[in-house]
């Protein structure tokens, strides 16, 4: 899990990450995923504990830590 930047910063993310991908139909996810071209699914949500919420399956390596979240920093 990474903790990243405000709101707003972590919304203009989920846009341009989620930009003209298809939708997913997930029954029981809280929230919208998309998938892209490679396959990768991306979800947003609203977290009650963090806020806005990006959820990655699977999750992507960034020097050497899989992250599979990524949430407003609080």
């Amino acid at each position: 899990m990474r903790a990243y930047g405000d709101e707003a910063t972590l919304r203009r993310l989920a846009d341009r990450l989620t930009h003209g991908l298809q939708p997913v139909d997930l029954p029981g996810y809280p929230g919208r995923f998309f998938r892209a071209s490679d396959g990768q699914l991306i979800g947003v949500r609203n977290s009650s504990r963090h806020g806005p919420t990006l959820d990655f399956d699977p999750p992507f390596v960034v020097n050497g830590e899989r992250v599979g979240k990524i949430h407003v920093a609080r």
